[in-house]
């Protein structure tokens, strides 16, 4: 069984310093440059407002499958690992 676990915004507001530790997760959105569930090395950059939902989320930098380094909110994100 192959379950995914999307960002959840209430465990972040209710423990955001965790979300500055993680290293790993999967790829939850249809993204150019990535595919759906794909495992990604995550690098935590800071704490935004994400204006596609107003609210604040953790970016990520990221590198795509063509090498290029991107920022991604948390809510493209999930199955969060250390």
């Amino acid at each position: 069984m192959n379950t995914r676990h999307a960002f959840d915004y209430r465990d972040y507001t209710s423990a955001p310093a965790k979300y500055r530790i993680f290293k790993t997760a999967s790829i939850a959105a249809d993204l150019d440059g990535f595919e759906r569930g794909q495992l990604v090395a995550v690098h935590w950059y800071a704490d935004k407002i994400n204006a596609a939902n107003a609210r604040t989320e953790s970016v990520y930098i990221v590198r795509d499958n063509h090498g290029q380094r991107r920022y991604l909110f948390a809510a493209a994100l999930g199955d969060f690992v250390l």
